[in-house]
């Protein structure tokens, strides 16, 4: 599950930037922020695919055009 957006993002983001141009979003589900009983399998994986894609924010943020949300 983790590494399917790593290797999308690899994939997509050198044209994006490139173009100068385009948005990365990735929905994951509530245990991604918060912990939830019974998530302890996917909720670690999903935490792991919002920081990626926070941390992948900020290094893109001063560049025009692109952007990378969690939601």
């Amino acid at each position: 599950m983790t590494l399917a957006p790593i290797e999308l993002v690899r994939a997509v983001l050198p044209g994006m930037l490139e173009r100068q141009n385009g948005a990365i979003i990735v929905a994951d589900g509530a245990t991604a922020a918060h912990p939830i009983a019974g998530m302890s399998g996917p909720g670690p994986a999903a935490a792991a695919t919002r920081n990626f894609i926070l941390a992948l924010n900020q290094e893109v943020a001063d560049r025009r055009g692109l952007g990378a949300c969690d939601e």
